[in-house]
């Protein structure tokens, strides 16, 4: 919930059907390798400890912590805020980058092709992670790394592209009919204001046939 109300602030679409993230291992190894940092830092200034008093220890062991800290914190938003988000619309790649920095590809139902998925160590068998890739027309691919379940996402992608072009062409078909509709509708009043007028017309021809008999 917190990631979609974050998304929303950036992408500008309040129709979201489905939304796919990063597998939760990758995120697992970003705590992970902090945690080793900080433990490692730890003991280094317990060591040092032991050996100088300085003043200044505790604020540099202090800057360094801090700094990993907001490291993690960055690279953790970076990992936890990137998504391939489904719309009625539109597929948007939504990848965050740095701070407040992120970046957007969109593109339409239609002009996808193909989706593959791929795997590529023994670490991505362990965790059930997977790489997919988009391709469009004309060979443009954009990847999405790490993430669950490629088979059953890569299928909800082509039946949100089935369903929503379907749709799609029924709306087409409904404005075309009322199009149509409208169109018989002039015809049908432009051929009364015709025939009322050949009416008069004829009527003015036989009361000056008459007068002319007379």
């Amino acid at each position: 919930m917190l990631r979609k109300n974050i998304i929303r602030k950036y992408v500008n679409d309040d129709e979201i059907h489905h939304v796919i993230w990063h597998n939760w291992s990758v995120l697992i190894k970003g705590v992970f390798k902090t945690f080793l940092f900080l433990l490692i830092l730890y003991i280094l200034f317990v060591g040092v400890t032991q050996y100088s008093n300085r003043e200044y220890r505790p604020w540099v062991f202090g800057i360094i912590w801090l700094y990993l800290l907001i490291r993690f914190i960055i690279d953790f938003l970076n990992l936890y805020l990137d998504s391939l988000i489904l719309t009625e619309n539109w597929v948007t790649l939504f990848m965050w980058e740095w701070l407040l920095e992120y970046k957007t590809d969109v593109f339409e139902w239609d002009r996808i092709e193909t989706i593959s998925h791929t795997q590529d160590s023994i670490w991505d068998k362990i965790f059930a992670k997977w790489d997919i890739m988009i391709r469009l027309e004309h060979w443009v691919e954009f990847p999405f790394d790490n993430i669950s379940w490629p088979k059953k996402q890569a299928s909800k992608i082509l039946k949100l592209k089935d369903y929503f072009q379907l749709k799609q062409l029924e709306e087409d078909e409904e404005s075309q009919s009322k199009e149509n509709h409208k169109f018989d509708i002039l015809v049908e009043a432009l051929w009364e204001v015709v025939q009322e007028y050949m009416e008069k017309w004829k009527r003015k021809n036989d009361v000056a046939f008459e007068n002319e008999e007379d």
